[in-house]
């Protein structure tokens, strides 16, 4: 009798145990996330919109993807692999940016990115106003405009040859090489 209520015990030990591990799971993002806390990592496919929410986790974009986030906190790294656009308003990164493989588009606007660098392999296009670097800014492997308007940028910024890089109304701490 007391070993099949202790089994008893562990079946529904188990079953409550189950929907707590998903609440930490993945969660795609096909097209919005709005006013919500979403404690695990965010995959990003296609376009995606992320408003007025907390991710307490990582956000991976997928190739090919467009990623847009307003006013918006993010405490994990954002990172992808030949993105077509990161367009960032009004929000807080917490670990950083790092984009390999090309990038077409990225903005940050009224942005704070903390915690670790901002990284962007071959980005077309670079965009920051009214934004803090809280780390060092690396654009390599073709990269080909920056646009630094109102901004600050903390720790060095570093750029490949041939890049078309204008700063207004901005402070770089730390060495340039652009």
């Amino acid at each position: 009798m007391i070993r099949k209520a202790a089994t008893g015990l562990a079946i529904a030990s188990a079953a409550i145990a189950l929907p707590l591990s998903f609440a930490h799971a993945a969660q795609t993002c096909s097209s919005s996330i709005n006013d919500s806390t979403i404690k695990g990592e965010v995959s990003v496919q296609g376009s995606c919109t992320i408003q007025g929410s907390r991710i307490d986790g990582n956000v991976i974009i997928q190739p090919g993807s467009t990623l847009i986030i307003k006013d918006t906190t993010v405490l994990g790294p954002i990172s992808g692999d030949k993105v077509k656009a990161l367009d960032v308003q009004g929000s807080s990164l917490g670990k950083g940016i790092l984009v390999t493989g090309s990038v077409d588009s990225v903005k940050l606007t009224h942005t704070s990115v903390y915690g670790a660098p901002v990284m962007l392999s071959g980005a077309k296009t670079v965009e920051i106003a009214s934004s803090n670097v809280g780390d060092s800014m690396t654009l390599k492997d073709n990269s080909r405009v920056l646009n630094i308007t109102y901004s600050t940028i903390n720790n060095g910024l570093s750029c490949n040859r041939g890049i078309a890089y204008r700063a207004v109304g901005s402070n770089v701490n730390g060495q340039v090489s652009c």
